[in-house]
Parts: structure tokens; C-alpha cells; sequence
């Protein structure tokens, strides 16, 4: 049995996206790269250094993905865009979903969730500031971004009632923002990754390589890549299957390596590559990790199966 992962991310020394294809067979437990592809913004002129891609979602034979300030889809084996979506108020933008209503869009720099139609691209947006603060913040962005961020939020997706799901970074913590509940305990550093799978199960991650699920109220620790690697990079891009899941982490370097250590508490965080790691279900299996090409200066924002029996 194969598995086929599709990767979004960047490199900290580019404006350009990176789109990374892999296989990973289960008979053999070995990653195969199939084809690394640079993605250039649409606008350079926007275009942050370091940035790359960031959301990404499959719809069929299409694929929908992000930079920090623009949304982009292109059928899945073809270069050229099908459409390109700028709003004024894209800063910093995230995870990408899919949802009934089209694509769930975790707008952190303007700290709102937003929703893409898909048959008018209309975007609906759900703001988590207040008139008063949002007229406060800085009206000059930095970086494309208005900072700082009062939650930081990092993703989100709708529940089997629709119901909100957001993972708020800077309160380490996933909240049902229409029960007004916690969803998952208090983390030991900034979550990520959060998506529903047809189980109704919650994930998410954490960017010092904790996997957790809730379901049913309970919450529970899934994998610690602490467990499996001497020292993580940082966590982030997640992939569920009915076998395992992928996961991802992105190179350490002077630049990010502070901020880190700062938000995680680890130590010997210096000079970490960036690689994927395939976490199977059955303990019985090895754990396979891959470093994906230019490991010591690429990111990993994002991990898709394109052939899962799990997620939606």
C-alpha cells in the first residue's frame, strides 16, 4: 500500500512557495520524493522573504493554497492559476479548510476567521476583535502583517454541528467558540494543525511535536515526536490516515530559533532540519522520517494525503 502526501511550504531564504510530493510505502517503510515544485507569488511585489506557502486544501483535481496575503487554485497537475483572491483585509494568513459553505480561512494577521464561497468567492468574515481594539492596532502593517496579535490564530475548522473550532497560539489552547469551551487542555506551547476527521475526532498539533485528538470531551496524547527524534524542529503540517499520520517540522535557524525556545521551553534548538515523519498506528511499525530537499533552510506549513481513507 502507498500513500501519496502533498507538502506546502517555503524556504527562509526565498519569496517563492514550495510544493513537495512524496510517496511513502507501507510494504517497504520508504519515502520516495517525487517532485519538488517552486511556486511563485502572483504578485512579487507583495511577496514576503521567507514567507512561501501556507494553507493548503485538495478539492477534487484542484488544489487551493495560500501566501500570507492572497489565495491561489490550479488543478493539481498544472502550473498555471485558475484563480487568484486578494482582499484587503488578508494579513498573515494560515490554515485553509474546507468546509460546506467552501474554504475556511484562518486570517491570523487580521485575527479572523474567514469563509470563501466557492461558487461566488464572496468572503464572509468572523472577527475576533472588537471595534474599539481593532481601531487600536497599528494602522501601518509590518511585514504584510498588523502586529502584534492579540490570539494568533493559527487554525480552525467546523465540527460534525458546525460548530467553530479554532486553535488560539498565543492562549496554547483549541476552543469551541460557539460553546464557548475548551476543546483541548492547556498546551505547553503554541497548537496548530487543527482538522476534524469522518470520525468526528479533533487534531491538532503543538510546535514542540505533541499529537493530540479529542473526542467526546476527552483529549489524548497520540505521538510526542520528542519520543521518536533527539531534538524537534518546529511541529507543524499534519496528515491523518486510517495507517498513521504525517507530520511535519521546519529548519531552526538563528532567525526562528529564539522565538522558539521561548514558546516551547526546549533546549538544544539550534541548526534543526526540516523533515516529515511517518507516526504509524500500530506500535509494531517503525517510525520513517524523510528530510525534504534544502533541509536546512526549507518550511513545512502544510501536509495533505491525496489518497487518504480518513480525511474528508
Amino acid at each position: 500500500m502507498k500513500y501519496k502526501f502533498l507538502i506546502a511550504g517555503g524556504d527562509f531564504n526565498e519569496t517563492n512557495g514550495r510544493l513537495t510530493w512524496v510517496s511513502l510505502d507501507l510494504n517497504t517503510n520508504q519515502f520516495t520524493l517525487l517532485k519538488d515544485e517552486i511556486v511563485k507569488h502572483p504578485n512579487p511585489k507583495t511577496a514576503q522573504s521567507g514567507k512561501g506557502l501556507t494553507g493548503l486544501v485538495v478539492d477534487k483535481e484542484s488544489i487551493w493554497m495560500c501566501f500570507s496575503d492572497v489565495i491561489i487554485s490550479r488543478y493539481l497537475h498544472e502550473q498555471n492559476f485558475n484563480k487568484v483572491i486578494y482582499h484587503d483585509d488578508f494579513t498573515d494568513l494560515h490554515q485553509l479548510e474546507m468546509c460546506e459553505k467552501g474554504i475556511l480561512i484562518s486570517n491570523t494577521g487580521n485575527e479572523s476567521i474567514d469563509t470563501l464561497s466557492l461558487k461566488d468567492f464572496h468572503i464572509e468574515q468572523r472577527n475576533f476583535l472588537s471595534e474599539e481594539l481593532r481601531g487600536n492596532r497599528n494602522r501601518v502593517c509590518v511585514d504584510k502583517d498588523k502586529k502584534p496579535h492579540l490570539y494568533h490564530i493559527s487554525s480552525a475548522c467546523l465540527n460534525e454541528k458546525s460548530e467553530l473550532i479554532v486553535g488560539f497560539g498565543r492562549q496554547n489552547r483549541v476552543m469551541n467558540t460557539d460553546q464557548w469551551s475548551w476543546v483541548s487542555p492547556l498546551m505547553k506551547s503554541l497548537v496548530h494543525d487543527v482538522q476534524m476527521t469522518k470520525d468526528y475526532r479533533i487534531w491538532w498539533t503543538s510546535i514542540d511535536g505533541e499529537i493530540y485528538y479529542s473526542f467526546k470531551g476527552d483529549s489524548k496524547k497520540v505521538f510526542d515526536l520528542k519520543q521518536h527524534q533527539s531534538s524537534v524542529g518546529w511541529t507543524r503540517g499534519l496528515a491523518i490516515t486510517s495507517k498513521g499520520i504525517l507530520v511535519g517540522t521546519t529548519a531552526l535557524r538563528d532567525s526562528n530559533s529564539g522565538y522558539f525556545h521561548s514558546r516551547t521551553r526546549l533546549d538544544n534548538v539550534e541548526n534543526r532540519s526540516s523533515c516529515i515523519t511517518w507516526l504509524p498506528f500500530d506500535a509494531s511499525k517503525p517510525v520513517v522520517m524523510m528530510e525534504i530537499p534544502d533541509a536546512n533552510t526549507r518550511k513545512v506549513f502544510t501536509i495533505r494525503c491525496l489518497n487518504t481513507d480518513i480525511k474528508p
